[in-house]
Order: C-alpha cells, then sequence, then structure tokens
C-alpha cells in the first residue's frame, strides 16, 4: 500500500472552466472509426443515480466502477458489472468539486490487479454545467490512464459524466481509452422493465430514416403517445433463426417501422418453408440455388420499409462477426431451436446484459389428430436466470451439435464396439437430436407475440406477464402455466453477471463451424430461375 501511495499525490479534480467546449480536442488522435456503448442493469442505475446526486443540484459527487468489455470491429462494448463507492474520507465532502484522497486511488488500484475487468469513474455535474468535461476532468483522466498503463494488463478505461437537465432527465457524456487511443461513448442502454437508451448529449443527433408514409405507426400514437415513432426508428433489432418463429416476428417489426435490423441464419429456402416462411414465394423455389433466408426477410423488409438498415448474416451465433453485431442491439429476439444457440443467447444477456426475448413452439400429433400445441416465450433480461438455470439446454444435445462429423463417427463407432461386447452403446452415442415438427400458423402466433413484447419492452409501454410462461393452443383456456425463478447461485450467469469476454462462455464456436458471411444484397447474383 504504501508503494502505491507514493506514486499518488493528493489530487483536486472537478470544474474549473465553465465554458470550455473542448470534446473535439481533448485527447487527439480521438477515433472517429469507432465507438463506445455502456450497458448497466436499472437496479445498478439506480443505486449509481443516488449516489451521484446526492449532493446536487450544487455539488459534484463521484464513484469508481468496475466494467466487463469486449473489443469489436464497431468499438468497445462496455457492461458495467458493479460500483466502487467511496467510504467515509475518501472524497472530500467539503469541497464542491470532486476531491479525491490517495486511500481511494489506492483502492481502486488494489481492486483493478486483482481482475480482469476495467475500472472507470463516473461523476455528476452542478445542474448548470451541463456534461461538457472541464480541464480538471481532462487532468483527471489523463492522470488515471497514465497510472493505469504501466501497471495494469491492458484494461480500458471509462469515464462518465451525469447531470439532469432543467426538466430532471438524465444526461450523459463519456468517453473511453484503450490500446492507446480516445473514443467516444456514443451510447448509454438501462436494462430493466424499460430498455433505456441515452445517447451522448454532445453527440448530435444521427437523422432518423424516413419512412414509407406520412404516419405508418397512426394506431400506436394514437395508444401510447407521439414518442414512438423515434423511438422505433432509432431501435436496433436482431432475430437470431429466420424461418418459422423468426419470419413473423421480422414482419412485425418491419411494420413497427423499426430503423435498423440484424438478421441471422445459416440456411437456404426449402420446399417446406414455403407453410412458414413469411415473405417467402414460390418463385423462390425455382432459383438454382434458392435464396438465403435472410435474403428473403431482407427483402421483405425492404418491401414495407424501404429505408431500413438490414444486416443479414448467413450464419451462426456463435460467429464472431455475429455475435458482435448483435451487441449492438437494443433487443434481440430468439428463434433458434438449437440447444447452443439458446445457450449463446444467455450468454449474450448474462455476460453482456443484452435483453434478450427466447421464444418456441412445440405441436405434438397421435393418430392423425393433433394433441398439443405448445407455444413458449421467455425473458433473458440482464439480471434474468439463463437458459441452463432454467433446464432448458440438454447437454448431451448440445454437445453433438458441437461435433465435428469425425467425432461423430468416432462416437458411433465406440458405440457399436460397446454394444457388441454387451455393453450399453447409448453412453457412447445416443443419435442426432431430433427435428422439431412446426407448423406456419403456429409459429405466426409464437413469433409474433414475441415480438409485440419486445416491442413494447423498447417504449416501456408493457411487459411480459410472467419471466417465463407456456401455453397450449389445444387446451382449455390455454393450459397456461407460468414460472419466474432466481437465478441459480453456482452458474456462471450470476458468478460473471456482465463480466462480458472477462467472464467465462457457455459455448464458443468450434473450429469447424464455417464462417459466417453479410448478405449484401437481397437478390444475389448466384441466384437463377430454373
Amino acid at each position: 500500500m504504501e508503494q502505491k501511495q507514493a506514486r499518488i499525490p493528493h489530487i483536486l479534480f472537478g470544474i474549473a472552466d465553465m465554458v470550455e467546449q473542448r470534446m473535439n480536442s481533448l485527447f487527439p488522435p480521438l477515433a472517429r472509426d469507432q465507438t463506445v456503448l455502456v450497458r448497466l442493469t436499472r437496479t445498478v442505475q439506480d443505486r449509481l443515480e443516488k449516489l451521484l446526486f446526492q449532493r446536487h443540484p450544487k455539488r459534484e459527487w463521484g464513484t469508481f466502477f468496475t466494467f466487463g468489455y469486449r473489443r469489436t470491429a464497431w468499438g468497445l462494448s462496455v457492461s458495467i458489472v458493479d460500483l466502487l463507492p467511496p467510504i467515509h474520507g475518501e472524497l472530500d465532502r467539503r469541497s464542491p468539486i470532486v476531491t479525491f484522497h490517495p486511500d481511494y486511488i489506492s483502492r481502486m488500484l488494489d481492486v483493478r490487479d486483482q481482475t480482469r475487468l476495467g475500472i472507470g469513474f463516473v461523476h455528476s455535474h452542478p445542474l448548470e454545467w451541463g456534461v461538457v468535461p472541464s480541464s480538471s476532468d481532462d487532468d483527471m483522466d489523463s492522470y488515471f490512464t497514465r497510472v493505469s498503463a504501466p501497471y495494469g494488463s491492458g484494461q480500458p478505461y471509462v469515464s462518465l459524466i451525469f447531470n439532469r437537465t432543467p426538466a430532471g432527465n438524465l444526461e450523459f457524456s463519456g468517453r473511453a481509452f484503450d490500446q492507446q487511443r480516445w473514443f467516444v461513448v456514443e451510447a448509454l442502454q438501462s436494462v430493466g422493465d424499460q430498455l433505456r437508451r441515452y445517447r451522448n448529449a454532445l453527440i448530435a443527433e444521427p437523422p432518423l430514416p424516413n419512412t414509407t408514409s406520412e404516419d405508418p405507426l397512426a394506431r400506436w400514437t394514437s395508444l401510447v403517445g407521439t414518442e414512438v415513432r423515434d423511438n422505433f426508428l432509432s431501435a436496433r433489432v436482431g432475430i437470431v433463426g429466420c424461418s418459422g418463429t423468426g419470419s413473423p416476428a421480422v414482419e412485425a417489426f418491419a411494420r413497427a417501422q423499426i430503423g435498423r435490423m440484424v438478421l441471422v441464419d445459416g440456411q437456404r429456402i426449402a420446399p417446406s418453408n414455403l407453410e412458414r416462411l413469411h415473405g417467402s414465394q414460390a418463385s423462390d423455389l425455382r432459383c438454382d440455388p434458392p435464396p438465403y433466408k435472410v435474403s428473403v426477410l431482407k427483402r421483405l423488409i425492404h418491401e414495407i420499409n424501404p429505408a431500413a438498415e438490414v444486416t443479414a448474416f448467413v450464419g451462426n451465433i456463435l460467429d464472431d462477426e455475429v455475435f458482435d453485431e448483435l451487441l449492438r442491439c437494443d433487443l434481440v429476439i430468439g428463434c433458434t431451436d438449437s440447444q447452443h444457440g439458446r445457450a449463446a443467447l444467455g450468454d449474450l444477456s448474462a455476460l453482456y446484459l443484452v435483453p434478450v426475448i427466447d421464444v418456441g413452439v412445440l405441436p405434438k400429433a397421435q393418430s392423425d389428430r393433433i394433441t398439443a400445441q405448445f407455444v413458449d416465450l421467455i425473458r433473458l433480461g440482464a439480471q434474468d436466470p439463463c437458459p441452463f438455470c432454467q433446464g432448458r439446454i440438454s447437454i448431451p444435445e448440445l454437445n453433438v451439435e458441437l461435433m465435428s462429423a469425425e467425432e461423430k463417427r468416432r462416437c458411433r463407432a465406440a458405440a457399436i464396439e460397446a454394444t457388441t461386447r454387451g455393453d450399453d452403446g447409448s453412453n457412447y452415442w445416443a443419435g442426432e437430436p431430433p427435428q422439431l415438427p412446426s407448423i406456419g400458423y403456429l409459429t405466426t402466433v409464437a413469433g409474433a407475440l414475441a415480438s409485440g413484447y419486445g416491442l413494447n419492452w423498447l417504449l416501456g409501454t408493457a411487459r411480459m406477464p410472467h419471466q417465463r410462461f407456456q401455453f397450449d393452443l389445444n387446451a382449455p383456456e390455454f393450459g397456461f402455466v407460468a414460472d419466474t425463478m432466481g437465478a441459480d447461485p453456482d452458474c456462471t450467469c450470476s458468478r460473471f453477471r456482465g463480466h462480458s469476454d472477462q467472464g467465462d462462455r457457455s459455448v464458443t464456436r468450434p473450429p469447424h463451424f464455417p464462417p459466417a458471411f453479410r448478405v449484401e444484397s437481397e437478390s444475389p447474383r448466384e441466384l437463377r430461375l430454373q
């Protein structure tokens, strides 16, 4: 402790020059090609605001915080894990500005040395000062990056400024230092009953895409108000799995004028898809080869809203490029029936705080009669239990899905040998996971329902009534069953909540999985009508 204190002077940081508007020239070179997105749970946000604004509107206060992070092609994804609030004497309450005692900085460095997480600092400004960094804020950030560089293990540093507008609303600005470059924090997303997204007050709002008509959201605005349009146009939604349940969700989001969508699916359209894939046409089946499902849905979106920005991936959620793009989304809808896909969605929510709604269907039949028509919806919010906690993942099936063809061959051979000598061969190979049946009207019900809950979650106008529920269209009163459970404290989703790449993901892409690629056009050149 004494060694660290020797290199830490008693420093005064805070507001000094109210009129300096130097955001674009603070720490050149400022990275213009990349950005930073910060997420936190609503619980942490409430604690943070209570702490920061205890001396508002006249005086400042602040706290260090820990965060997980992931470096991506578009910038830095940051998820706040917890606060490191000052204890008595570590910040000077007599000062109107943030004044550090060396013990607080020393404690921060001790924490940083014991974790892979990043350490940041957030402080409030007095009401009339906005969120423009002062020269003292510049000195503080420059100092913390210098202190971290020789002794840290390469973690980024994040600096945030909070304030309230005269109307009482939260506003913020922020910047991050990583690998010798400064980045602007573009947005802050709070994940709770409502998905609140705050844009950096020092960045001009980007122009929203034009819609296809004067007021396509007239029924929405008559119901819940006029802010709907901007919220939907600026939103980014991801859909993982673009077939029976995914395609009606995509269509509902497109008709709600969602401005940006990320589509993920690895398959081309097949004849059986025509019955349940929204946007598919008979002419698609005459193409050689037939189009990818994401191409069909990209075409559908642009037929409804030509101004929508669509990023379409042919590939798997486990691909790094796909996963990184999903990290930019305000909300992700999971429409995959694979075990590894559902596990990755759980990681996206628990480790990176990306809100997810997972949806599935299961019709059953016996003696040529449909006996059950199950629809299952699960909310994977930032504090909800993961699919492993909920018993939604079959480990044997997950292992089979991740095997290479050679691994499967060896397991089959081992099962045959075991059976020959009189042992149970299923211990070595129990077969491929079964293909789950689905029918178009049932997948449409499920996908549309998931998109409806998603749209209301984005707006904060309604919420799913339960964390998980299931119903059966065949049963009286739909046989409704609900379950709200807590996360298993021994599960990695509890131990690494918000830790991002510094936590343990439950599943990663095996090397034999083909890499994903983007579909740039909804009418690829390779398509030829027969």
